[in-house]
Order: C-alpha cells, then structure tokens, then sequence
C-alpha cells in the first residue's frame, strides 16, 4: 500500500464508520501508555512538551514514539493515523473482479 491509496476507515474501537480517505504517506505519531492502556495525542504526530511528558510519566504514563505510521487523511477533511483507527484498503470493482470473466467465462474482455 503506498501514498495515494484509498481507504475505508473505522473509528478505534472499530464501532463508527468515518468513511472513506487517502494514504498520505507516514509520520512518526507519540502516545501514552499505562498498563493495557493506550491513548492518543491531540495531534498525534506532535510530541508533547517536556513538562506534560514528566506529569505523565509522574503519574504512570509512558509516552510511546512509533515511526512510521500511515497517514491518513479522511474525505471530511480530518487527519488521522493508523495507531488511531482500524482501517484497510478500498478495493474498486475492478480489482474485486479482476481475473472473473477469464476464469469463469472463458475470455477476456479484453480480447474483443
């Protein structure tokens, strides 16, 4: 999957469709951490100050450095990241049925 792939997305806990996007290369994205949790930064591609990353870690929080994330920049204008949603590549008709007339027809469209 490379830069300008479309994609369908679905918010992180795979519950709300947030529609269809565009891969729009990777970026290294920063979160926290703390025990089987995981949370994610308001931008996510921003590392936080100094100062927010002591508080956290004084409060049991560990921040997270992940380099090469896909990003991905939904049809509505937002950016969100891999780390952040579930999402996978939308296939067009094409390539759904690529290969369905040869193997079951006999012949190729393309043939005439």
């Amino acid at each position: 999957m490379g830069e300008g792939q479309r994609v369908k997305v679905w918010s992180g806990d795979a519950k709300t469709y947030l529609g269809e996007g565009e891969l729009m290369g990777e970026e290294t994205v920063y979160f926290w951490h703390v025990g089987d949790q995981i949370l994610s930064l308001p931008p996510a591609n921003l590392p936080p100050p100094p100062e927010i990353v002591e508080h956290m870690a004084d409060e049991g929080y560990e921040l997270i450095e992940m380099p090469d994330n896909p990003k991905i920049l939904l049809d509505m204008g937002e950016v969100v990241y891999g780390c952040q949603v579930w999402w996978k590549p939308k296939r067009t008709i094409r390539e759904r049925f690529r290969g369905w007339l040869r193997a079951y027809l006999g012949f190729d469209r393309r043939d005439g």
